[in-house]
């Protein structure tokens, strides 16, 4: 086996909106507190060749991931099959690509209302061509390669984050603030830390795999760092393990962390930081590295499978109130506002886009990525899965090692159980917006897809 990495660094500019925020309000970068990559790892042996990509960005959608996998594809002279894309999911960054609506319903942005679609066209190409130069650097490094994997567990700094109340709502619950009204947390968390190492015949380390599951939302979710661009808890684990394997590529695989974050709702004196969560993962990464073995990998091998997925039904008064909101073709930004829209309507056009997008697809083509590196499996998940899917996925898998990446090729939205929607919150609200537009029971339809694709790979 041959391996090489390559990391590039893909900060925004000045003012460029970052998204993450489903407010319709622009938010301007005015400090760096923590660097944006572009990351890529390639592998080669037992005939194959394949390349895994990361960004940190909130969102990359399938025509920016069409934009990359083509290049890479052209350049190294492996199948776009062959390609995972995803990102990191941080919510200090701009998106990739328009994903806040159907780009394809004819809105017609001004340079002053562009934030609305969560990025920019020009940090866009910026990110897709640094994400490519990367891959083409990495394929330039490769040299023999070894891997060793273990996993250890990080608890009580990632969890679940959806609450159901005593009078049976359902909440997002803060920190800082324990509510007497909380009955207990809907569902559970995936503490598993999980770290596959390449290094080179000198033991040098070329590139780190390294999985765990929550939402990078400690920047984001503080009023002094609003503004702040950051790769959040990712980017202060790569750091982590850069200070200590200097010149190697740290590459997080964020896992299905749809229902998952990083704050304790039942310590009042809890608060998000991302620093501690990087440190935490780090202590895991020691104990995994100072246990693992190295070897060849042995066989290696991909495959990738797109099954079609139904969308939830739209009721027709909201359907109704929607329409007549969104009569204008182009958004109206509030009088006396810094740059911003009115939820209502931006919640309608939300609402919409999930309309044009059935009108143009009836069936929602979700694309799954497996990849094996010998005992070693990585999947790619599009969109923000819940972390009950990944826990099945896991359970009596035929890897060793299973770490998935979620928000990989395209964009999304929320994928809950079924048993979820009984409750009207963000993640399966009742407007159906652009974000909650899978039907029920698509979870386990993928799930049941992506364990086949990983017992196909070692068959």
């Amino acid at each position: 086996m041959r391996a090489g990495a390559d990391m590039q660094k893909i900060n925004p500019k000045l003012h460029t909106h970052l998204a993450g925020a489903a407010s319709g309000e622009f938010r301007p970068c005015e400090s760096v507190m923590d660097d944006l990559y572009a990351k890529a790892v390639v592998i080669e042996g037992d005939g194959l060749a394949y390349a895994i990509i990361s960004l940190d960005v909130t969102i990359i959608t399938k025509k920016y991931c069409d934009i990359i996998r083509g290049e890479v594809s052209s350049s190294l002279g492996m199948p776009a099959d062959a390609v995972l894309v995803f990102a990191t999911q941080t919510h200090s960054a701009p998106g990739v690509g328009c994903f806040m609506f159907e780009e394809r319903m004819g809105i017609k942005l001004s340079p002053e209302t562009e934030f609305l679609s969560g990025t920019t066209e020009e940090y866009s190409c910026y990110a897709a061509e640094s994400a490519v130069r990367a891959a083409k650097n990495a394929s330039k490094n490769m040299r023999r390669a070894y891997i060793g994997a273990g996993r250890s567990f990080a608890d009580k700094i990632a969890f679940n984050r959806r609450m159901i109340m005593r009078d049976g709502r359902m909440v997002m619950p803060g920190y800082g603030n324990l509510d007497p009204g909380y009955l207990r947390y809907e569902g559970p968390t995936d503490p598993e830390v999980c770290v596959a190492s390449l290094v080179d015949e000198d033991m040098r380390a070329i590139a780190f795999l390294m999985h765990f599951t929550c939402h990078p939302v400690n920047v984001f979710n503080q009023a002094k760092s609003w503004h702040a661009l950051s790769s959040d808890w990712c980017g202060a684990w790569g750091e982590a393990v850069r200070s200590e394997f200097p010149g190697c590529v740290p590459m997080v695989l964020n896992g299905a962390c749809g229902n998952i974050n990083p704050w304790d709702p039942l310590d009042p004196d809890y608060a998000p930081d991302h620093r501690r969560m990087g440190k935490k993962l780090m202590e895991a990464t020691r104990r995994i590295i100072n246990c693992s073995k190295y070897s060849d990998a042995g066989k290696i091998g991909y495959a990738t499978k797109k099954i079609p997925l139904e969308y939830r039904e739209i009721p027709e008064n909201r359907l109704e109130y929607a329409k007549n909101l969104m009569q204008a073709d182009r958004p109206q930004l509030l009088e006396g506002s810094y740059k911003k829209v009115g939820g209502d309507w931006y919640l309608a056009l939300s609402t919409m886009s999930a309309v044009k997008q059935m009108e143009l697809e009836p069936s929602f083509m979700y694309e799954i990525h497996a990849l094996r590196i010998g005992g070693i499996s990585i999947v790619g998940l599009p969109g923000e899965p819940f972390v009950e899917g990944q826990l099945e996925l896991k359970k009596r898998s035929a890897a060793d090692y299973l770490m998935v990446a979620h928000c990989a090729s395209q964009y999304v939205g929320y994928i809950a159980p079924k048993e979820a929607y009984g409750y009207d919150a963000h993640e399966t609200n009742a407007l159906c917006t652009y974000w909650a537009k899978l039907k029920p029971g698509s979870l386990e339809t993928i799930i049941a897809s992506a364990k086949e694709m990983v017992e196909g790979l070692y068959g």
